[in-house]
């Protein structure tokens, strides 16, 4: 992939890579055509078992409030005296999710991590920063992401699933999808509202101003992508007494499974094969993961 100019909003990406690492694989859909597919893991541990700790522990150090806070609150809230960033930061992010909607938001911050560290693309704007309530959700796009590439702009339309049956995850996600479609003209009012411009250049400004100009006849945008991440209990793929290569050879082979499926759903509500990128991660148990992610982050009702 090209490298966009639009700066990353997450600082760390190499030690991201090692704790949530990602495989690039080809898979040949039932019509013959070919696609790339995301794999995300968690590497694992001595015991050989995913190491969900390392992750959780970088979310906590540097990624929730990148995720929760726009880069203006965040500044606002450092220049308070005795203010500790690092810590102060955190807690502050951690009071904007709920226990109530902790699973739907763990899943949009998975999706926020793989765009920025892998698709070079960081986002427009926060959702979680839109929430008025904390314990009810926010309705449109999962993740609203963007990259420039020689003034051509592409937005990442993003829908985020974290289910424990992967079947049911797949078939919301095409429908979220096609209806995030339909109603684009909506969703890109939204984001012409919310769009975060700290962290951007003068020059990418305008373009990105421009592709929301609303008296503009033609967009200023050059391509959509929409984006799939899907995160899904696979309890037989850590049964078997695998090491890590061997989970991971088990894993190819559930993924490409699990894709053309998903393929074949998103065929049915007319989107575009060339428009869908499925990002997938499986855990031994989506429900456990995300109570220990509540766990770990002290995420209050």
């Amino acid at each position: 992939m090209l490298n966009s100019p639009l700066p990353p909003l997450l600082p760390n990406h190499d030690e991201i890579k090692q704790v949530l690492p990602a495989l690039t694989v080809p898979v040949t859909l039932a019509n013959g055509e070919k696609v790339d597919v995301e794999l995300m893991y968690l590497p694992f541990n001595d015991d050989d078992k995913p190491d969900l700790e390392s992750f959780f522990a970088c979310v906590k150090d540097s990624l929730l409030a990148r995720f929760a806070l726009t880069l203006q609150e965040m500044g606002e809230l450092a220049d308070d005296a005795g203010f500790d960033a690092n810590e102060n930061l955190f807690e502050i992010a951690a009071n904007c999710l709920s226990t109530h909607t902790a699973q739907g938001e763990l899943g949009e911050l998975i999706l926020f991590i793989i765009l920025d560290v892998y698709f070079n693309a960081p986002k427009l704007f926060s959702k979680v920063a839109q929430k008025q309530n904390r314990r009810m959700p926010v309705f449109g796009a999962d993740g609203v992401h963007g990259r420039l590439d020689d003034g051509r702009l592409t937005l990442y339309i993003g829908e985020a699933k974290l289910w424990e049956d992967y079947n049911g995850a797949a078939s919301d996600a095409v429908k979220s999808i096609a209806t995030v479609a339909e109603n684009f003209g909506t969703e890109f009012r939204l984001i012409r509202r919310n769009i975060s411009l700290e962290n951007v250049d003068e020059e990418a400004c305008k373009t990105l101003l421009a592709a929301y100009n609303p008296f503009k006849k033609k967009s200023a945008v050059d391509d959509t992508i929409a984006p799939c991440f899907i995160g899904f209990s696979a309890e037989s793929l850590f049964d078997a007494d695998y090491d890590q290569d061997e989970f991971i050879q088990a894993y190819l082979k559930l993924a490409e499974k699990h894709a053309c499926s998903l393929y074949q759903k998103a065929t049915a509500e007319s989107i575009k094969t060339d428009r869908l990128r499925v990002l997938l991660l499986p855990f031994v148990s989506v429900e456990d993961v995300v109570q220990q992610f509540i766990d770990y982050m002290g995420i209050v009702a």
